[in-house]
């Protein structure tokens, strides 16, 4: 794996949204730090069982632009769900260091999000 912040994110983002978990882990940091809104997770172990909690629902991830400043590095895309909802709009501050992203700060179009989560606890009952 090469150690360009944008090919790393770029990557990174194309595995969460292919549900490729394995390969995401190769581009984390152990020690990674993911922060949203009222939420935090420590360890890429954790932020890694956060995703794959969202699997049920996405379906991919639509890239539209990536900014890079060094080790920072901005994506805007498209969290798109099967859900009623469609894409949730959002973005993606990481920060790069030593070849793997150490940290994630993830902004979002909430007021879809409710609905998301809704149909994800229903799927996620009816498997139960």
């Amino acid at each position: 794996m090469g150690s360009d912040p944008r090919e790393i994110s770029v990557k990174y983002l194309a595995a969460v949204g292919q549900k490729r978990f394995e390969e995401v882990a190769q581009y984390l940091h152990p020690e990674l730090r993911f922060e949203m809104p009222g939420k935090t997770i420590e360890g890429a172990k954790g932020y890694i069982s956060a995703l794959q909690r969202l699997g049920p629902i996405l379906l991919r991830n639509e890239i539209e632009k990536v900014f890079v400043d060094g080790e920072d590095v901005c994506l805007i895309y498209q969290f798109v769900t099967d859900t009623k909802v469609g894409a949730v709009p959002s973005m993606e501050w990481l920060k790069i260091e030593g070849g793997l992203i150490k940290t994630v700060r993830l902004l979002f179009h909430s007021q879809p999000w409710p609905a998301v989560l809704d149909e994800l606890a229903r799927r996620t009952a009816q498997v139960a």
